[in-house]
């Protein structure tokens, strides 16, 4: 019983001295993307043509940007891409890390950091947006 005492002290305290936390500052100037390709379908799963998208986070200091940008073409036989939307919001984030809090008008995402990927809830298709930290020169 006293090993089990010893062992479970041992590994608190150890686990305790080893708290990860991030540099202040560590997101400024990076950028995260997140892209998709593929065909859109109807009802009955035919395809009616095809798209890209491609989702972009920038952070500055205490602000981010996010862009949204969508391409795609007149029919599934086609195969140039023409531009549909693009869209561009900026807001603010705070960090407690692993977590990244992110806020534009009355609305509030969570995202959370693991080594270059940053998983947002971004409330779009009640589905994960993953996101790959591009790498810069």
């Amino acid at each position: 019983m006293k090993k089990m005492i010893v062992l479970y002290l041992v590994s608190t305290l150890l686990f305790s001295c080893f708290k990860e936390e991030a540099a202040p500052g560590f997101l400024d100037g990076t950028v995260w993307v997140r892209f998709s390709s593929g065909p859109v379908l109807d009802e009955e799963n035919n395809p009616l043509y095809s798209c890209m998208e491609n989702d972009t986070l920038l952070f500055e200091r205490d602000t981010y940007t996010y862009i949204y940008s969508r391409k795609k073409t007149e029919s599934i036989k086609d195969a140039s891409y023409k531009d549909s939307i693009y869209d561009q919001t900026t807001g603010t984030y705070t960090v407690k890390y692993p977590e990244i809090i992110m806020s534009e008008e009355n609305q509030r995402r969570i995202g959370t950091l693991s080594v270059n990927v940053l998983t947002v809830d971004w409330n779009k298709d009640n589905r994960l947006m993953y996101f790959v930290k591009k790498k810069t020169d």
